[in-house]
This record gives structure tokens, C-alpha cells and sequence, in this order.
């Protein structure tokens, strides 16, 4: 009797859960599927590409009530001509509770982004518009040698972007404008009397650079990047950046890219020796038989005052990957994909040293049935493991269903990286 009773309340959490995620979503849906009717009967005389993309998810987290999400995305691409392009994009993510990395129950943006590319000129411009339904408070301390001190609660975002291209031959050049406006609301924890709480903030970002193309397959750039707080903030900043490179097929079966960039930072709440900042880069890839490839990639960051200072160490980053394409498998769907991700010697303030085990697989099974899983290991955060089996009913869509375990290694049992879920989802396109 008590298992039966177990097993009915449980039934009733998830229905209830159900009506919670219907009722949460429908509004928002059935005004999202409309704008996407209205927009295709709009361009039903050009060329264009839809999808529909759904993941329903389901969390135990250790004993405590069920958790339910719900992941929805939505977008058309149009041909308006050979040189230009629109697409509507609509990405909703509903919970009924805060989940890790999520920091709001409700997260819906849609996006308007616009291309038109002609005569070595590629020109993007586009808009978001976010909506924040729930969000955790958020610590923004807009000036560090101030005791202002507030948390702000965002509730929506516009963003528009504006960036451009251009290549002649040896030269290329490129640049970019942002412009976010976030309202939020803002409550004061701890603050000198005279501060003035602001629930809307207004930031600007703009840069350019310049490529050139040498001989020996060398190029070298420059360019300036402008962030930059509407009525003043602490965080303005300027940053200019010289780097040069070389990317190079030896043999026809190796690949080398090496790069080094050295960027100075003008920001007030910089320390002298983060000034100037070199990122060095090199990566080697190897294709040793036609289904077996793989690369080792590293990244050094350091950092110094001045010119003729003590270089410091920030961190380094090490990556080797390896993937066998299943000859059997045509379509190329078909792998085994093993590596390592390793960040030691690092100053933790930055970037905290970690060492990551990673295993990705897919089989084709027939029939349009794949069986795939995934391992991560991360002996400082957590383990992942996660097993997907899908069938494609065409070449471009399917359903599926996944189970993802996280297990933390952090030592706390109610720590929100230990749980499981459990997904099932379709992906759409036509």
C-alpha cells in the first residue's frame, strides 16, 4: 500500500509538473508559432529554410522534488536574393526552478539578424530582444574602491550588432558595433547614502582590425577594441592588439598553426601587470589514414607592466583530440572521439587549474537508429556520463531520448552538479 501510494504521488508531481510546463509555455508558444506562420506566409515567394527544435527534460536531484524544463527553439532562414539573406530566430528555456547555469526560471530571445554579401564586402546587422522571467540576483559592484554595493534582477534586454568585412586579396579588414541596453531591477545591499540605483544600463562596444596576408603564409594584424558604460563606470576600457602568425599544410597530411598577440589593456581596475597581455598559440593536426585524425593544441597567457618587466604566468591551456569516422557509415555520422583537457600551473584567480577526460561516440545502428553516449571527467568539479539513442525519420530531423548523470567531486551531497536527467526531444527541419 505504501509503495503504491509512493508511486501515485509521484504520478501526480509529474502530471502536476506536466500542467505547470503547459500552462508556463503554451502563451508563449502559440504567440512565437504564429509569428513564424505570419513570417513564412510572408515569404512563401522565396527560398526559405525552417526548424523546430524541442527537448522536454526531467531532474532528480537527490531525493528533492522533481524538476522540469522545457527547451524550445525556433527559426527560418530566407533567400531574399544571391547576395542577401534574413533569419528569424526565436530560443525559449522554461524550469520551474533555478537550475546550475541557468540563472532565471524563464529565458526567451528573439533574435532578427540580416547578411548581405557582395563585391568582397560581407555586412551582418541584427537584433535580440531578451525577456528574464524570475532571475536570481546578480552582484554588480559598478566601482571596486567604492562601498556601493547592489544586486540587480535583470527583466529584459535589447542588443543590436552591426559588423562588416572587407577582403582584397592580401588584405582584409573587419569591424564591429554593439549596443545593449538591460533593464533590471536593482536593490541596494550596502552603499554611501548619495548613491542612486539604476534600472537601466546602457553599454557600448565598437573595434576594428587589420589582417595582412605575407608571403610563406604569414600574416600579421592590428586593431582596437572600445568597451565603453553610458554615464561613466569604472569597468570603460580600451584595448589595443598586434599579433602575428602562421598557418601551414606540411605534407599534405599535417597541419601547423602558430600565433602569438600581444594585447594592452587601459582600464583602471587593472593591476600594472595585467597591462599587457601575450596569448600564444600553436596547434598541430594530423590526418594519419583517411578515417583517423586528430590535433594537439596549446595556449600560453601571460602578462607584464611594462616593456623589459618580469613576464608572469596567468595560464596555460593543452588540448589533444583524436576521432575515428566509422568507414561503414557513409555519412560520416558514425565515431569515436577521445581526449584531454588540461589547464595546470594557472593563477586560480583567473583561470583555476583543472584536468578533463573526455569520450563521445555514435553508432549507426540501421534503420535510422544511432545509439550514442558521452564521458567527461573533471576530478576538481564533476563527472558527466549521458547515453542518446535517436532515429532520424529523414536525413535532417529526428527524436531522441538521452539520460545525463552528473556526479560532483566536491563533497557536497546536496551540490547542484550531482543529479540526473532525463530528455526527450525532436529536431525538425524543413
Amino acid at each position: 500500500m505504501q509503495t503504491m501510494r509512493g508511486v501515485c504521488a509521484g504520478m501526480s508531481t509529474k502530471r502536476s509538473i506536466l500542467k505547470r510546463v503547459h500552462s508556463a509555455s503554451r502563451a508563449h508558444v502559440s504567440t512565437r508559432v504564429v509569428a513564424c506562420m505570419v513570417f513564412m506566409l510572408l515569404t512563401m515567394r522565396v527560398y526559405a529554410q525552417a526548424f523546430i527544435d524541442q527537448d522536454f527534460r526531467m531532474y532528480d536531484t537527490n531525493g528533492s522534488n522533481d524538476i522540469a524544463q522545457l527547451v524550445q527553439k525556433l527559426g527560418m532562414t530566407v533567400d531574399l536574393s544571391t547576395h542577401q539573406s534574413l533569419e528569424l530566430k526565436d530560443d525559449l528555456v522554461w524550469s520551474d526552478y533555478i537550475l546550475t547555469g541557468n540563472k532565471q526560471k524563464l529565458y526567451n530571445r528573439l533574435a532578427l539578424l540580416h547578411r548581405w554579401q557582395n563585391y568582397g564586402f560581407t555586412v551582418r546587422s541584427s537584433y535580440f530582444g531578451t525577456a528574464f522571467d524570475n532571475a536570481e540576483m546578480t552582484d554588480i559592484n559598478l566601482n571596486p574602491n567604492s562601498v556601493n554595493f547592489i544586486k540587480y534582477r535583470n527583466r529584459f534586454m535589447h542588443q543590436a550588432n552591426l559588423t562588416g568585412k572587407y577582403e582584397l586579396g592580401f588584405l582584409a579588414l573587419s569591424s564591429y558595433a554593439y549596443g545593449r541596453r538591460m533593464y533590471s531591477d536593482p536593490t541596494l545591499v550596502y552603499s554611501e547614502t548619495s548613491v542612486v540605483l539604476e534600472k537601466i544600463n546602457d553599454d557600448l562596444y565598437a573595434g576594428a582590425e587589420v589582417v595582412m596576408k605575407l608571403p610563406q603564409d604569414i600574416s600579421c594584424k592590428i586593431g582596437v577594441d572600445l568597451k565603453q558604460h553610458v554615464g561613466g563606470s569604472y569597468f570603460d576600457r580600451t584595448t589595443t592588439h598586434v599579433g602575428i602568425g602562421i598557418e601551414k599544410d606540411i605534407l599534405s597530411v599535417f597541419n601547423l598553426f602558430a600565433a602569438t598577440t600581444i594585447y594592452n589593456s587601459n582600464q583602471p581596475d587593472y593591476r600594472d601587470i595585467l597591462t599587457n597581455q601575450v596569448v600564444s598559440e600553436l596547434r598541430l593536426g594530423h590526418r594519419i589514414v583517411p578515417e583517423l585524425a586528430g590535433f594537439v593544441s596549446y595556449i600560453n597567457r601571460s602578462c607584464f607592466a611594462d616593456p623589459g618587466e618580469d613576464i608572469y604566468l596567468l595560464a596555460n591551456y593543452l588540448r589533444a583530440h583524436l576521432q575515428y569516422s566509422m568507414p561503414y557509415d557513409l555519412s560520416a555520422c558514425s565515431y569515436i572521439l577521445a581526449g584531454v583537457k588540461s589547464r595546470p600551473e594557472n593563477l586560480d584567480a583567473f583561470h583555476p587549474s583543472n584536468t578533463a577526460y573526455f569520450l563521445e561516440t555514435d553508432f549507426k545502428l540501421g534503420c535510422g537508429l544511432y545509439l550514442g553516449g558521452n564521458m567527461n571527467l573533471m576530478k576538481e568539479y564533476r563527472d558527466e556520463y549521458s547515453g542518446k539513442l535517436t532515429y532520424h525519420f529523414n536525413p535532417i530531423s529526428e527524436v531522441h531520448v538521452q539520460m545525463t548523470q552528473y556526479d560532483s567531486n566536491q563533497g557536497d551531497p546536496a551540490n547542484p552538479y550531482r543529479h540526473t536527467s532525463y530528455t526527450i526531444g525532436t529536431q525538425m527541419r524543413f
